[in-house]
């Protein structure tokens, strides 16, 4: 097959520089053996089926063995002002943060590919204990990280040496304008695109100091890249996609001139982008994937959120997740810069899981947590993925997803199914009720 995605877990302890492999073997949704073209991995300090208290640090980033990027958010707990800090860089696929000041406190190197393998390796000790999930990209149609940066004009902007012709584009925004420290308010991006009407993003925002800024969470499918507004504003310095090119892609800037910088990773076999909305209880239900047979999927989440959003809503519930058949994981931030449970200072936890696509606990006591919805995939099928809902949830909890597959020709001959078969697919939004 030209495509397939694996999903496995990993864990660092604090002041290890040992090399991590990370092992695919028997991951493969093929089920097959492949040296990886790309990864994008996600981690949070603490340890997996846990809840990590107190300050929180998290990050992502992806490789494709040669270019790099990644971006690492720190959040102080417990204090006035919560002291949000952040740092981007093009050096490594995992950086680690320091409170207040978000100084470089370690990378996290790629080593190599080799078959079923991915290997980091931290150049300098961490300070925290950090757990996480990488999903392995084999594409055999192309795969490539590229660092860049925003125009400094809004209009219609290109980007090129790509090398091929994309499918699908996941983008990584930390919000600094060199790739050094950022301090003050955490501001941090995750997007998808699959065409111009198919694209979404889920935006954190820590503020620094309680009078000065707002945390936020906010997810939306206007845009691929944006600041979170501060309550009852919109998102600023958005990033639209509109299309794939020959060689690249081509994207739209709707505010700001200030020029920040991002990563993209591009992929050229078909996927699609989608939403749906999580069950109130626990049920299955179907995503239809039309002209897709799905093999690997990225989902992210603003709980309490029903609907994608175009103004924020104070406190943040950011939640992303990656899966195949073959396994599953999930990280969540939350930040609440005035929790009513412990009024003028701020709460800010974490929470990952090696057996779930998506978990949402909330913050009950003092140091109390509970399960208020949890999502996991439970059967993929040809134009079908069927996922779980394993907790009841208050609400339906809107859900962005990116699926990744084969082209599907059968069961009939419409247009965008004869695209994907020609595999230069841009992807269709679908929701589901």
């Amino acid at each position: 097959m030209a495509q397939a995605q694996a999903v496995a877990s990993f864990t660092i302890p604090a002041a290890d520089v040992s090399a991590v492999p990370i092992d695919f073997t028997g991951l493969w949704s093929d089920g097959g053996s492949h040296t990886p073209h790309a990864y994008l991995i996600q981690w949070r300090n603490g340890t997996a089926g846990s809840t990590g208290t107190g300050n929180a640090f998290w990050g992502r980033g992806f490789s494709d063995g040669t270019t790099h990027w990644a971006m690492a958010f720190a959040a102080s707990d417990n204090v006035v002002a919560s002291e949000g800090a952040g740092y981007v860089t093009n050096q490594a696929p995992l950086v680690e943060a320091a409170l207040a000041s978000g100084a470089l406190t370690g990378l996290v190197n790629h080593t190599s590919f080799a078959a079923d393998t991915i290997t980091i390796t931290p150049s300098d000790a961490l300070v925290n204990s950090i757990s996480g999930q990488v999903i392995a990209f084999y594409d055999t149609l192309g795969a490539k990280v590229m660092d860049e940066t925003m125009p400094a004009a809004t209009g219609s902007f290109s980007k090129t040496l790509v090398g091929f012709q994309g499918q699908s584009a996941i983008f990584l925004c930390g919000f600094g304008s060199t790739i050094n420290q950022l301090t003050g308010t955490t501001i941090a991006s995750m997007g998808w695109a699959t065409s111009s009407s198919a694209q979404a993003m889920l935006l954190a925002r820590v503020r620094d100091g309680q009078t000065t800024d707002y945390t936020m969470g906010q997810i939306a499918t206007t845009g691929v890249m944006a600041i979170a507004g501060t309550t009852g504003t919109a998102q600023s310095s958005e990033i639209q996609f509109t299309s794939f090119d020959a060689d690249g892609y081509t994207a739209n800037r709707i505010s700001s001139t200030t020029q920040y910088r991002y990563g993209v990773l591009v992929l050229g076999s078909p996927a699609l982008a989608l939403t749906t909305a999580q069950r109130t209880a626990i049920e299955t239900w179907g995503i239809t994937c039309t002209g897709l047979t799905p093999t690997g999927v990225l989902v992210m989440a603003e709980n309490p959120q029903t609907a994608a959003q175009t103004v924020a809503s104070e406190g943040m519930h950011n939640a992303v997740g990656m899966a195949t058949a073959a396994s599953q994981g999930c990280v969540e931030i939350h930040g609440f810069a005035n929790d009513t449970l412990n009024p003028n200072v701020t709460e800010e936890y974490t929470r990952s899981e090696n057996n779930k696509l998506l978990t949402h606990y909330d913050r009950t006591g003092a140091d109390t947590f509970s399960i208020v919805g949890e999502v996991s995939q439970s059967a993929w099928a040809d134009e079908l993925l069927t996922l779980s809902q394993d907790d009841a949830n208050a609400t339906a909890v809107f859900m962005a997803l990116l699926l990744f597959g084969d082209a599907f020709a059968g069961g009939g001959g419409s247009t965008e199914r004869q695209t994907l078969a020609r595999g230069v697919a841009r992807g269709l939004s679908r929701g589901m009720a």
